[in-house]
């Protein structure tokens, strides 16, 4: 497919503009380990923080939390996931759609924000549908 796009953007029959995103060669949802041989040279890199066929949710049910869905990193481990990608010169786009993986997306760009890299390229959180804390109905 990555072929595809880019015979067609040099053919000049491209209609639309593609942001070509790198992700783990073993997988999409699979960690990128690779990174800290790999330069990125300002490429975007696609983190998976949640998703698949079933985002990660946390709702409150009858006071207590409750969770589901599935979450492919602990907040530090995505911190040091963002530094290591940030100093090897990649930009990093986060896959997150629950609000439970969007508040881990969020606290480890804030956690990785207070590590200084050696220079901050970008950064995204995309999808983002459930930003908020959800109270299931009881009953």
């Amino acid at each position: 497919m990555e072929r595809r796009y880019r015979d067609a953007e040099q053919a000049g029959i491209l209609g639309i503009r593609v942001q070509r995103m790198a992700v783990s060669p073993s997988g999409w949802f699979d960690p990128p380990w690779e990174l800290a041989t790999t330069r990125g040279d300002g490429r975007w890199l696609k983190l998976f923080v949640d998703g698949g066929y079933r985002c990660a949710m946390r709702l409150d049910k009858g006071g207590r939390d409750v969770t589901s869905g599935f979450l492919f990193y602990r907040r530090e481990e995505l911190a040091e996931l963002l530094v290591t990608a940030w100093r090897s010169g990649w930009r990093v786009a986060c896959h997150a759609i629950g609000n439970l993986g969007v508040e881990t997306c969020v606290g480890a760009i804030e956690t990785a924000c207070g590590i200084p890299p050696d220079e901050l390229l970008g950064l995204r959180v995309e999808r983002a549908y459930v930003a908020g804390r959800l109270v299931a109905a009881s009953g």
